[in-house]
């Protein structure tokens, strides 16, 4: 009669013949877990990278900042001198004003007592009128003077702070001026041609 067997002692009788051996890992050993992101080199290289990049960032912020306060210094300075020259030439143009108000008056005194001694002669010569009178006069005292001679000195009047431009200050005016001029001609003929 056959009696029951328990598994051990079949496995220790047999197992040899009915076991077989399964290989657990046949593709080789198992591989080990890779945590997903970045490892420690690529961190350490990240790193230095936003480090160059941030510095170079300040490095070219800091430049240009500077440049640009350099360059409000010298937009303010121009502007400085600007309004030197212009204050300048009001100097000038004021004293022309006085020197020829002054002419003027002295000048018209003169014709007045010009024409006041010559009044008689009106009756007396034949042909004379009072505007002839006033005329002759007026070609007596004409005035070849000195507000011609400030207005000269005025438009000669150059800036002699601005040595490292290079360029003229009074020309540049004198030129903006003649464009504006030539500017404002060209609409005026403009608008006076028929449509």
């Amino acid at each position: 009669m056959s009696r029951d067997i328990s598994p051990e002692e079949f496995a220790h009788e047999f197992g040899p013949e009915f076991t077989n051996t399964i290989d657990s890992t046949p593709y080789g050993p198992p591989a080990h877990h890779v945590k997903p992101g970045l490892t420690k080199r690529g961190k350490a290289a990240l790193a230095i990278t936003a480090a160059v990049i941030s510095g170079s960032t300040l490095i070219g912020y800091q430049m240009y900042s500077a440049d640009a306060a350099e360059n409000e210094a010298k937009a303010q300075e121009i502007a400085y001198k600007q309004q030197l020259l212009e204050l300048e030439k009001l100097k000038v143009l004021n004293q022309a004003t006085q020197t020829s108000s002054g002419d003027s008056k002295a000048r018209q005194q003169a014709i007045d007592t010009c024409v006041k001694d010559s009044r008689d002669l009106v009756g007396k010569t034949i042909g004379t009128s009072l505007r002839d009178i006033v005329d002759a006069c007026q070609a007596q005292y004409t005035t070849t003077g000195s507000a011609g001679q400030d207005m000269q000195a005025a438009a000669s009047a150059h800036d002699t702070g601005s040595g490292d431009s290079g360029v003229n200050n009074g020309m540049l005016i004198g030129v903006s001026v003649l464009g504006l001029a030539a500017i404002l001609g060209a609409r005026r003929a403009a608008r006076r041609e028929p449509a």
